[in-house]
């Protein structure tokens, strides 16, 4: 895994861990965490689809949320 996954991985965690983000919580726009996060658009959906692919996250036709 790519340094800049990582961090993005991490970033989403923190949000998770810290209570930014709850259970059922609809997380904004991919686009606004690579602001945040300062890494491209792809590297936060390649996050995203492995924090679904964990379980972490959950993907459907509204977004993604934290579960």
């Amino acid at each position: 895994m790519s340094d800049k996954l990582q961090t993005a991985r991490e970033y989403i965690l923190r949000k998770i861990e810290n209570g930014e983000l709850r259970g059922g919580d609809k997380l904004p726009a991919a686009r606004e965490y690579s602001d945040e996060i300062g890494v491209s658009l792809a590297i936060t959906q390649m996050a995203f689809t492995s924090l679904v692919r964990d379980g972490i996250l959950t993907s459907s036709n509204d977004g993604i949320c934290s579960c």
